[in-house]
């Protein structure tokens, strides 16, 4: 009995230690104070499947990490977190997460749309049809397209939930230029 009391202990300490272990590499990698950033960039990859493979793991869990992440710019990181949760919470997202998520993949993927980009926005605008976000990426999505219209559309009712003076500031510039490219 004491044999297995201590045996559980010392379970209970070593999951504890590799806890501490993976917050502190985490948070080394994202603060940019990695000695081998290579190195950690690997073990923040495997804290991220350890976090989304875990029992009766919380879509906060893996949002957190990948929020962190993204606000780092680790975009590929970021990218695979979101990727995570979405696996594991399909259903569950919000419209503004599912736009978090489109757009670091968007950055990650050179900023060019795919399928999956197209298809995790479509989710977020239907979820949250007024996201700024969601509206600025399809808007670029259909500039990219040749919608002009509809791009000074979505960017100009973007503008009314941006709370950010320099971004409203920013994408009034674009709506400009985009205007100024369409007399052209």
């Amino acid at each position: 009995n004491e044999y297995r009391r201590q045996r559980q202990i010392c379970i209970r300490d070593s999951n504890n230690y590799s806890l501490i272990n993976d917050k502190t590499t985490l948070e080394r990698f994202i603060a940019d104070q990695s000695v081998n950033r290579e190195q950690d960039a690997i073990e923040v990859n495997r804290i991220i499947l350890e976090i989304s493979n875990k029992q009766g793991v919380q879509a906060g869990e893996i949002y957190l990490v990948a929020k962190k992440l993204k606000e780092a710019n680790e975009n590929e990181l970021s990218s695979f977190a979101f990727e995570q949760l979405y696996k594991n919470f399909p259903t569950e997202l919000g419209g503004a997460v599912l736009a978090e998520y489109a757009q670091v993949m968007f950055i990650k993927e050179g900023r060019t749309f795919n399928d999956e980009i197209e298809k995790v926005l479509a989710e977020a605008l239907i979820k949250s049809p007024d996201n700024a976000s969601a509206l600025t990426l399809q808007g670029l999505k259909e500039l990219e397209n040749k919608n002009i219209d509809l791009t000074i559309k979505l960017w100009t009712k973007a503008l009314d939930f941006l709370d950010n003076e320099r971004d409203i500031s920013e994408l009034k510039i674009l709506i400009e230029t985009v205007k100024k490219l369409k007399n052209q």
